[in-house]
């Protein structure tokens, strides 16, 4: 047996021959091995030939002759439930969030009746030109735009390339005050447009949770001047809520930003 690295894997069959008769090699019959075949270590690997085209074509030379490459592994068909929440976030969208919470304080708040006569677990606002109805309670249309609403909802706007309509705002006073698991997926919100969440004030902890399937689902600290992008189409498919805490926390104001569809009608 013999080392042949140094054959050119573009040499014809017709050298091959006349290299291995330069290079005298005889088979274990004594036969020359161009005329009847040769075991040879080549690229790693002993191989027998036992005529010069097997060994043009094992050597590569002959690339027609080749086995074709097998075709390659299916890809898995992707999990339909999702296991992210399609959000985007931004930490420090709003510069200056300080000046922008102590101007927001003197929005009208009001701490509402819930349907069984309990109240609200924190004040709101609604700002829009139409009415909004939620646990079977109405919020009439109201002109209410601050200058610091108004540059909030410009801020958002540009990021997002959406054209809001209509704020709702939250203000959470203490721990005790919480909303529970819900979507924003009434007739009145465009399940076409993403729902931009700005938070101003103490840092709470915001939670998803999958309708499909509620082991799924995420945390994440709201901070002060951050935007919360709900892209479109997660208030079907997602929860979110603020759950209360026993820490000592201080008041947090979020602002909402939805598209309406007209709702002059509700009732």
């Amino acid at each position: 047996m013999e080392r042949l690295g140094d054959l050119d894997p573009t040499m014809s069959a017709v050298k091959i021959g006349k290299k291995l008769k330069e290079l005298g090699l005889r088979d274990e019959n004594g036969k020359p091995v161009h005329e009847s075949g040769i075991t040879i270590f080549y690229h790693g690997f002993w191989t027998s030939f036992w005529h010069i085209e097997k060994c043009r074509k094992a050597l590569g030379i002959d690339q027609a002759s080749a086995p074709a490459p097998s075709a390659p592994e299916p890809a898995p068909e992707p999990d339909p439930t999702p296991t992210a929440a399609p959000i985007e976030y931004i930490p420090d969208f709003i510069a200056n969030p300080d000046a922008i919470y102590a101007a927001l304080l003197s929005l009208p708040w009001q701490r509402h009746q819930a349907s069984f006569g309990q109240p609200v677990p924190r004040d709101e606002v609604w700002v829009a030109p139409y009415p909004y109805k939620y646990s079977s309670r109405i919020y009439p249309a109201c002109d209410g735009w601050t200058p610091e609403l108004l540059s909030i909802k410009d801020a958002v706007e540009k990021h997002t390339g959406v054209k809001y309509d209509s704020v709702l705002c939250n203000l959470y006073r203490t721990g005790k005050d919480y909303v529970p698991y819900h979507c924003d997926c009434e007739d009145e919100m465009s399940p076409a447009h993403p729902i931009a969440s700005v938070s101003f004030g103490a840092v709470r902890v915001f939670e998803m949770l999958l309708k499909s399937n509620r082991q799924i689902g995420e945390k994440m600290q709201l901070a002060n001047g951050s935007l919360l992008i709900m892209k479109a189409g997660m208030q079907q498919e997602w929860m979110h809520s603020i759950r209360k805490t026993r820490r000592e926390v201080g008041a947090r104001i979020n602002l909402t930003f939805r598209v309406m569809t007209k709702t002059e009608g509700v009732a």
